[in-house]
């Protein structure tokens, strides 16, 4: 069982959240925490950021812990990225940045 300091640590998560609410205000984001009888389908992560602009996304952003980096959810049948790695933690305005570029891309080319 983890200790106290390990279960309260904060999610990576909150620091890219706060990075493309400081950064990229039109993104709409928020860290999704899943239980298992509250997720839509199996392959859901427990903990994501969610992210969408304009006509993109809704899309799942994940964090790695083994390989220490952020990426797009793996299993997400309609990110055009899907399982693509974006960064590490100590590049999370890199990483902002690059969900930003594509939800904007990914927008501009639907009619």
């Amino acid at each position: 069982m983890p200790d106290t300091a390990e279960r309260s640590a904060p999610s990576p998560l909150y620091a890219l959240l706060a990075m493309l609410e400081s950064r990229h205000p039109g993104v709409d984001s928020a860290v999704v925490r899943t239980t298992e009888w509250l997720r839509v389908n199996e392959d859901e992560p427990d903990r994501y950021v969610r992210v969408s602009c304009c006509k993109a996304g809704p899309w799942r952003v994940v964090w790695d812990a083994d390989a220490a980096t952020f990426g797009w959810d793996p299993n997400s049948s309609t990110c055009p990225k899907a399982g693509l790695p974006l960064g590490p933690l100590d590049d999370v305005d890199r990483v902002a940045d690059q969900i930003h570029d594509v939800l904007c891309a990914v927008s501009e080319q639907i009619p």
